[in-house]
């Protein structure tokens, strides 16, 4: 009986912990993968923080940086900014695509967000249309009022000698929030915001 007993009772914290990992497996899409590194880990890309001031019209943009150049298997970091803010921010969502040939390797949070959070967080994956999404969040008590800053890094490569791009494009069809996103500290409503500059040209030549 005291055997019984005792079967029973782990038998219900084992039941629990099997309808949690089942709630979590949904939860996630299978295309879905958390990529994106603490920043200041080892590899992980850095920025000094100050991001590229301009290259929108008026209104807050998310804009990708200039070109880069790279011999084949390098390594480049494509950074993501965000210009004319002039409310308090608290997160950004950007989605981009890769050309053929060139491979997303992994992505950052930006300083944009760090130097006013160091623990900021977040997400990122692949969408099921090849597109790549990105997140990240001040935690509670953290904003930024920079106008202009990086709020993403992109890692990149490739093997094929040429002219690749870096494009920023909008949501797959169905997506729960828009991209770009950007949420408003004191309320976490959303931001108006538009893409700037789209694209960006990262050319491998063989050493």
């Amino acid at each position: 009986m005291k055997l019984r007993r005792e079967v029973k009772t782990l038998w219900i914290p084992l039941l629990v912990m099997s309808l949690l990992t089942a709630i979590m497996s949904c939860a996630l899409d299978e295309t879905t993968r958390p990529v994106i590194e603490k920043p200041g880990a080892v590899g992980a890309p850095q920025d000094g923080g100050g991001g590229e001031e301009g290259g929108g019209g008026g209104g807050m943009t998310v804009n990708l940086g200039d070109s880069f150049n790279g011999e084949l298997g390098d390594t480049l970091i494509v950074p993501v900014h965000v210009n004319g803010v002039i409310d308090t921010t608290k997160g950004f969502q950007a989605t981009i695509r890769a050309s053929s040939g060139l491979s997303i390797v992994s992505s950052s949070i930006g300083a944009y967000l760090t130097n006013a959070d160091p623990n900021a967080f977040g997400w990122a994956g692949f969408n099921s249309d090849g597109s790549y999404t990105m997140v990240a969040t001040m935690g509670p008590g953290h904003c930024s009022t920079s106008g202009f800053g990086t709020i993403f890094n992109v890692k990149v490569t490739s093997t094929t000698e040429g002219e690749h791009h870096v494009t920023l494009v909008a949501s797959p069809e169905g997506a729960v929030t828009p991209s770009p996103y950007a949420n408003k500290c004191q309320t976490n409503g959303p931001l108006s915001v538009t893409y700037g500059n789209t694209n960006t040209n990262c050319t491998y030549v063989n050493p």
